[in-house]
């Protein structure tokens, strides 16, 4: 199939995505009814360390990634969470 050049310069200008979120922890003191948030996964003890998340964000950073959402659960509860906001504003 041949793409007319619209279409080939239109994918041409998708190349990485803008935002990255970042899903910290599934831990949440509220027990919504309408929440997707998995129960199964709610131990601490199954969230990344610190150490990986900073690295993800470095990494997107390289790609050109401009915008970090962080995202949970209840994001407050995650105990590294100062480190990976201070990493993620220093990527201006």
């Amino acid at each position: 199939m041949r793409l007319s050049k619209v279409e080939t310069a239109i994918e041409l200008k998708i190349e990485y995505p803008y935002t990255l979120t970042i899903e910290l922890t599934h831990r949440c003191p509220l027990h919504c009814l309408y929440c997707s948030n998995p129960l199964e996964f709610i131990n601490k003890e199954n969230e990344l360390p610190p150490e990986i998340w900073l690295s993800v964000i470095e990494q997107a950073s390289k790609l050109g990634i401009v915008e970090c959402n962080l995202s949970g659960g209840e994001p407050l509860s995650y105990k590294g969470l100062d480190s990976v906001i201070e990493k993620a504003r220093s990527k201006d």
